[in-house]
């Protein structure tokens, strides 16, 4: 029985269980017959009823098919692009942005690193206080744009990860019918 603990008794709304159900019956011949079928029965204290297997899972599967059929005829390639357009270009430009911010605090880091080279020699043109800060603070602004450029790289790969899954999803569709079958 495809339904046990699933479906519920429409009256009172206990579960469904199965009981064994024996029909006796006389052919024209003469002999007996017994005849043993499963049915649902209502596991609920008031109600002792029972529905046919057959009935109870041709309604269910006749839903079951209808949604598949339908869901069959809905076109994701829409959505799809929506998602591309929506998402791609703003989050790619921010990345690039970002990326470029980066390129420039590194830049400007290294800049100061061989200005304490030359302080240490003597020949430089900032005190060693003003290095220590102006590290200090590019050290910080590196961290920052790092963070935010692995925020955004994180958004773009779970937005092509999506897009994939709904290319997946849109491939595996047409097929669900026949694999439910």
């Amino acid at each position: 029985m495809l339904l046990i603990g699933i479906v519920r008794c429409g009256h009172c709304g206990y579960t469904l269980s199965s009981t064994p159900n024996t029909k006796k019956y006389k052919l024209k011949v003469g002999t007996e017959v017994k005849k043993r079928t499963l049915k649902y029965r209502c596991s609920g204290k008031a109600l002792k009823t029972t529905y046919s297997q057959k009935r109870v899972e041709n309604v269910v599967l006749d839903e079951v098919l209808q949604y598949l059929d339908h869901l069959e005829q809905v076109d994701l390639t829409k959505k799809l692009n929506e998602m591309k357009k929506r998402n791609g270009d703003k989050d790619e430009t921010q990345l690039q942005r970002l990326s470029k911010e980066l390129d420039d605090a590194r830049e400007e880091m290294n800049m100061y690193k061989n200005e304490v080279k030359l302080s240490i020699k003597r020949t430089g043109r900032f005190t060693s206080e003003l290095l220590n800060e102006l590290i200090e603070e590019t050290s910080q602004q590196i961290a920052k744009l790092e963070g935010k450029s692995n925020q955004v790289r994180h958004k773009i790969e779970a937005k092509r990860i999506e897009r994939k899954e709904l290319e997946t999803l849109q491939h595996h569709i047409p097929n669900w019918r026949m694999v439910f079958n």
